[in-house]
């Protein structure tokens, strides 16, 4: 009989299947990663935090590749407009974030090139640049 502990990749996520981050370990130190709250699933090698996440409406918790998100937005004076965004995703600008909601407005106070980062745990990311003003 071997001693031999299987090596395993674990995708570390929590209830919403955020991935948190990829480890390699023991099969029976899986549960020491984990930090309370946290959750762990085998997956292959080629999954990551930056393109899966964790669907974890299926009771078996598969790694699920995320898709684009595809922004729709409008330009009106200094207000840009999101009009299919996903509920959740987070809209980052100049170090402020605002949750989606279905009614997503982002106001500046001065004409310029801004950048606004988007991001869902079942979506890419994405960083778009827009004019105001």
């Amino acid at each position: 009989m071997s001693d031999h502990i299987r090596e395993i990749v674990i995708a570390i996520y929590d209830d919403s299947g955020e991935i948190s981050s990829i480890r390699r370990c023991g099969e029976n130190q899986a549960d020491m990663q984990c930090s309370p709250g946290e959750l762990w699933v085998e997956v292959d090698k080629n999954v990551s935090d930056e393109t899966h996440y964790i669907d974890v409406s299926t009771s078996s918790h598969q790694p699920t590749p995320r898709e684009p998100i595809y922004p729709s937005y409008s330009v009106d004076g200094l207000a840009v407009t999101f009009s299919s965004l996903p509920i959740g995703a987070v809209i980052g600008v100049a170090g402020q974030e605002l949750i989606a909601d279905g009614d997503d407005e982002v106001e500046f106070d001065v004409p310029g090139t801004y950048r606004i980062a988007l991001s869902h745990p079942r979506y890419l990311g994405e960083t778009l640049e827009v004019t105001v003003g």
